[in-house]
């Protein structure tokens, strides 16, 4: 895999995009090595809140499952998670992503939040975070506690290829939340999750938008046409 850093070169220049979820939430601090060993000792239900029903769902890949793996290539590691999406996201992610996602490469966070910032620009681009929950298992906990006590020792963001137009995914990792610039506007952040930031130039469908959700700033988002329930199709 590549490693994008300072020294060794820079992302692919691409558009920018224009953020989808605008809800401003103070940056988590950086937690406490305790408080990831005791979310991974919980991993076996959503380590997102005592009712996910009320604040979102996890989404389902292109295959119609729940299930993701992940593959670290370099760590020749594997685990299996799923994601979690928050009800105030305006996109429809259902089979948008593949069940299977390998990683090819890794970016520093200077470069990251340099690379995102710069998709600010053009209104071209769509970020979306999603949340990893649900890993189960004690050797699915041990590939993904080696993959991110990996990253973070060595101050890299991995990134995933998702398609040929550009789509991509990169994993923030607990010591990240509070340094990577555009977690700022996660509703409900959990200083104890990896997060996922998907950046597409796709058009996603809107599936719904609430009403606490603030479209300033949202170049695609029209608030003035009524959106679908949550969970029914655009």
């Amino acid at each position: 895999p590549t490693d994008y850093g300072s020294s060794s070169g820079r992302p692919p220049k691409e558009g920018s995009y224009s953020v989808a979820m605008t809800h401003s939430a103070p940056p988590a601090l950086s937690p406490p090595e305790h408080e990831v060993e005791e979310s991974l000792t919980n991993l076996p239900s959503p380590i997102i809140t005592p009712n996910t029903q009320n604040h979102g769902r996890h989404i389902t890949s292109q295959s119609g499952t729940e299930t993701f793996t992940i593959t670290i290539s370099r760590l020749k590691v594997s685990f299996t998670t799923k994601m979690f999406i928050e009800r105030t996201c305006p996109w429809e992610l259902n089979g948008f992503l593949p069940s299977d996602l390998v990683d090819k490469g890794r970016i520093s966070i200077e470069e990251f939040n340099k690379f995102i910032s710069d998709k600010m620009k053009s209104g071209k681009w769509t970020l979306i975070h999603l949340k990893l929950s649900s890993i189960t298992g004690e050797s699915n906990k041990t590939s993904y506690k080696r993959f991110y006590k990996e990253y973070e020792s060595i101050d890299r963001i991995c990134m995933i290829p998702v398609s040929d137009d550009g789509t991509k995914l990169f994993l923030v990792t607990p010591k990240f939340l509070r340094i990577i610039k555009c977690m700022s506007s996660v509703d409900n952040l959990s200083r104890t999750n990896t997060y996922v930031v998907v950046l597409t130039k796709q058009q996603l469908p809107q599936r719904y938008q609430s009403p606490v959700v603030r479209t300033k700033g949202i170049s695609n988002v029209d608030s003035s046409v009524p959106m679908p329930p949550y969970g029914a199709n655009p």
